[in-house]
């Protein structure tokens, strides 16, 4: 199961506000922990809030090869099938910055409202130079001056001003001042764009506040 990771630029009331009017629900009630590290020596103390939202779609869509070859066969008949959607949205307050991680199809609800850079803004941090698979930069909206170029191993190609696949997948590597922290053993590839995506199957949901108390 792959987490995406936005930044979001409105207030909690706000977004939550949001996805209300996309008519997503509420699962179950708010969870707040206070989250307790040590970097360096020091304790770092933190608020996370966190709220989960859902919602089902569904529309009935043609079968377009079963009434291409029924029409050659003499039946006209149209046939459709029920597609169902799914949408699901977790609400990370830490202090007072807002994370969302989206489920399903919900990615737009996310990156409508998200910060365009925190992806690469993570990556210039953490990602690990020596394990890059792909790279990719462009003019994102003309808001950041990026180099137009694409690395796939050992592939070169040139990227056109206005494309939309700003990327870089990596390892990470993290100083050692954060080996209490979960992500610091986390040793699968990640993928920094406008989000941040990883892998997180090997981990239980309680799992990311397990120091928390």
């Amino acid at each position: 199961m792959e987490f995406n990771i936005c930044k979001i630029v409105t207030s909690r009331e706000n977004y939550i506000e949001f996805l209300q009017e996309k008519d997503m629900r509420r699962i179950g009630q708010p969870q707040i922990y206070i989250s307790r590290k040590l970097v360096s020596d020091q304790e770092v103390v933190a608020q996370i809030t966190t709220d989960f939202f859902f919602k089902t779609d569904s529309e009935e869509v043609e079968i377009e090869w079963i009434n291409y070859w029924g029409a050659f066969f003499g039946d006209g008949s149209n046939r459709t099938k029920t597609v169902e959607s799914t949408f699901g949205m977790i609400i990370i307050q830490l202090d007072d910055i807002l994370y969302a991680v989206s489920l399903g199809r919900a990615h737009s609800y996310a990156s409508s409202l998200s910060d365009m850079d925190f992806g690469f803004d993570i990556a210039e941090v953490i990602h690990d130079e020596d394990s890059i698979e792909v790279k990719a930069a462009k003019f994102f909206k003309q808001s950041k001056n990026k180099s137009l170029t694409q690395y796939n191993r050992n592939s070169f190609v040139t990227s056109e001003i206005g494309e939309s696949h700003e990327f870089l997948i990596s390892n990470i590597t993290l100083d050692a001042k954060y080996s209490n922290f979960l992500l610091y053993k986390y040793d699968d590839k990640m993928k920094f764009g406008s989000s941040v995506k990883f892998e997180a199957s090997a981990y239980q949901a309680r799992g990311y506040f397990r120091d928390c108390t």
